[in-house]
């Protein structure tokens, strides 16, 4: 029986879509148009015969897309609360800049960008997404106001930077700051006793030290230049001047408004509404702006006699600590091994996902969690491709889950490697007699009290606890060169606890290539033999729910773990039990 559609779709967003549709039986014709707002975006027609649809655009509109980068923007979305602020996944802004590429309706890009979140490998991300839409032939205009290392890092591969009159530039150079607390601990009554193996595996060292060591030194040096050369070479290429004319250039850093023009870092002064009003000035010609997040929103009808092909894309982020994924208020963001395990389950028992891409962002943590998370891993490895996407950093334990992978795909300005342990506790006897506390302690057996916080180790629990981590050890650098077919030599050589840049990981063979998600997720597509023409839908795992307090649990066990859970940047601390081993990175990494 003939019928009429007339349908109409309108979200509070301001996206508003209406469209006439004629039907026959299994065959349908129809027409739709979209806005934003009272401005027209374009419209296509459609015509459906059974399972196929023909889609063909009529009267587009070309536009500029714009994205927007802020403090939004996140590595991975998980459960919305009403005291949590609306994310954007660092995913999307790739998958839209990539769309927008091949999209003959967007003819240019504006780049706003207010804040950049995330690392440094996640920023050189955005920026290859960026290059290849400037391969195109489309021009980028970037405008900054108030813009650190990262934010002008990502600018700079624009053809045209634009600095709000008002702003500055805080283009200044990378430094590494680290903080040893061994001082202060002393002070208040504590006492931290660690056992590491590992001349590079220094993370207890924040506890241990005063100042330090020459391994730390060493490690973080070369990290650091790493991570400003390549930086520098960067920008040096886009801004098409010496590697060495910049480096005078950042010396003379930061920048107001005036002094950034004068040194060529930008390519004007205005503030971003006069951009946005006069868009025929900086692009080829006068056209409308549209929100790349807004046009690319809902998906789109498929000639393609098929249903998409399926992978799935898991998100291992944070450190590795209990069963449970949380967002801690004080100590940041944890995945669970209970969590991350059952998404691989998922992963692994859906015969509709042909492949799985892992995304590690992750400086490691508990030893058991992390090997929980490995076994499912290993699971996945007998039935589909399992592809290692790196995100800013896969250190320690986040190198021992993403060694197994098919093929390590990461960018230049990762962090990795870090192969090595810990284990450790904070002796607080001190504490308790400054507070007036004491313990009295009846036992049996001559080790039960070994991980008390009422005094160290002495030389025998410290040979035995060594004797430990060294199974352990052993276990990691063993499954490594397994997977990376390298000699145990070899990874011992590479491992005790070395922090590597992703440029050298692949030089060293801790990694196989440069890449970022949506290369992985291609080479995954490639590995599963999925057709090229197929359409690919990503099930992203694990799944969060809607809960208003979820993620704000904390775990404290005793006076020490309270007084030092407040402390920045020592967030497993907070987790010390009588279990406690770490494969764990020993700082965070951040540019600004």
């Amino acid at each position: 029986m003939p019928k009429i559609i007339l349908a109409a779709d309108y979200r509070t967003d301001g996206f508003f879509k209406v469209g006439l549709a004629y039907a026959l039986n299994q065959a349908e014709t129809g027409v739709s148009s979209r806005f934003s707002e009272s401005d027209f975006l374009g419209g296509s027609f459609y015509y459906n015969q059974g399972p196929v649809t023909r889609t063909e655009s009529i009267f587009s509109d070309k536009r500029i897309g714009k994205v927007k980068i802020d403090n939004s923007l996140t590595e991975e979305v998980r459960a919305r609360g009403f005291f949590r602020p609306r994310r954007v996944p660092l995913l999307r802004i790739l998958e839209n800049i990539q769309k927008a590429t091949d999209d003959p309706g967007i003819v240019g890009l504006f780049l706003d960008i207010e804040n950049f979140p995330l690392g440094f490998a996640s920023a050189q991300e955005l920026r290859s997404a960026i290059t290849k839409f400037r391969a195109s032939g489309k021009k980028v205009v970037a405008f900054i106001d108030v813009a650190g290392n990262l934010e002008y890092y990502i600018a700079s591969t624009a053809d045209e930077v634009y600095l709000s009159p008002s702003g500055y530039l805080e283009l200044k150079g990378l430094k590494a700051e680290l903080i040893y607390l061994a001082g202060t601990l002393e002070k208040i009554g504590l006492y931290a006793d660690f056992v590491s193996i590992g001349q590079f595996k220094t993370a207890p060292e924040i506890l241990t030290r005063k100042t330090m060591s020459e391994a730390e030194s060493l490690q973080t040096s070369v990290l650091l230049d790493d991570l400003y050369n390549q930086m520098i070479f960067d920008i040096a290429t886009n801004n098409g001047i010496s590697e060495e004319k910049l480096k005078s250039l950042i010396d003379t850093g930061p920048f107001s408004p005036k002094s950034a023009i004068s040194a060529g870092l930008v390519d004007g002064l205005v503030f971003k509404d006069e951009i946005l009003k006069n868009s025929g000035v900086y692009f080829s010609r006068k056209y409308n702006f549209e929100e790349l997040s807004q046009k690319y929103k809902y998906e789109f009808f498929t000639d393609y006699w098929s249903e998409p092909a399926r992978i799935a894309v898991v998100y291992a982020n944070g450190d590795m600590v209990g069963k449970h994924s949380h967002d801690e208020p004080f100590i940041g963001r944890t995945m669970g091994e209970e969590t991350i395990a059952s998404a691989l389950r998922k992963a692994r028992t859906d015969k509709d996902i042909r492949a799985v891409v892992l995304r590690i962002d992750s400086p490691g943590g508990d030893v058991f969690a992390t090997d929980e998370i490995y076994r499912e891993l290993k699971k996945i490895k007998d039935k589909k491709p399992l592809v290692v996407s790196v995100g800013d950093v896969a250190a320690s334990g986040g190198y021992y889950i993403a060694c197994i992978g098919d093929d390590i795909l990461m960018m230049p300005g990762a962090i990795t490697g870090s192969i090595g342990i810990f284990m450790g506790k904070l002796v607080a006897s001190g504490l308790y007699d400054k507070v007036g506390a004491n313990k009295v302690i009846l036992k049996r057996g001559k080790h039960a009290d070994i991980r008390t916080d009422w005094r160290s180790l002495n030389k025998e629990e410290k040979e035995l606890v060594y004797k430990q981590l060294s199974e352990f050890y052993d276990d990691f650098i063993s499954k490594v060169a397994g997977w990376r077919k390298m000699p145990k030599s070899r990874v011992d050589s590479l491992g005790q606890g070395r922090v590597w840049s992703g440029q050298r990981a692949v030089e060293i063979g801790l990694a196989d290539s440069y890449g970022g998600l949506l290369e992985a997720i291609e080479l995954a597509a490639i590995k599963a033999d999925i057709d090229p023409d197929c359409p690919i839908k990503l099930e992203i795992l694990p799944e969060y729910k809607f809960d208003i307090l979820k993620g704000y649990k904390t775990k404290k066990n005793n006076l020490a773990d309270v007084l030092i859970g407040k402390v920045p940047g020592l967030i497993l601390l907070s987790y010390l039990d009588e279990s406690s081993y770490f494969y764990r990175l020993p700082y965070e990494i951040k540019i600004r």
